[in-house]
């Protein structure tokens, strides 16, 4: 682990390099990324409980939301866990989205 904190402002910039370089070209391929989009939000979410918390420092909302996933029993390091996750899904999703739309527009 870095001595730097992990915030979500190295998040973002982790999620905006990892579409660039990971998805962005499948898109242009013409492929579907649906897997890839949770296989990389999965590999976004901190493994240590530590750098869980360390991210929730710097965005609240991850400690407060209540997760969509899960049993709805989880403990609060799984629904930290599951909020990380959710966060980065949906920022990746955005991504493909606005990619999508951008090129119906061109055409």
């Amino acid at each position: 682990m870095s001595d730097d904190p992990y915030t979500i402002y190295k998040l973002d910039e982790d999620i905006k390099g990892t579409f660039e370089d990971d998805i962005l070209p499948r898109l242009k391929d013409g492929e579907d990324v649906d897997d890839m989009v949770h296989e990389c939000a999965d590999s976004k979410v901190p493994i240590y409980y530590g750098e869980q918390v360390e991210l929730a420092q710097s965005h609240r909302e991850f400690l407060h939301d209540k997760p969509g996933m899960g049993d709805g029993d989880n403990s609060p390091m799984q629904a930290l866990g599951l909020n990380i996750y959710e966060y980065c899904y949906h920022e990746f999703s955005k991504m493909v989205e606005e990619w999508k739309e951008e090129q119906e527009e061109e055409a």
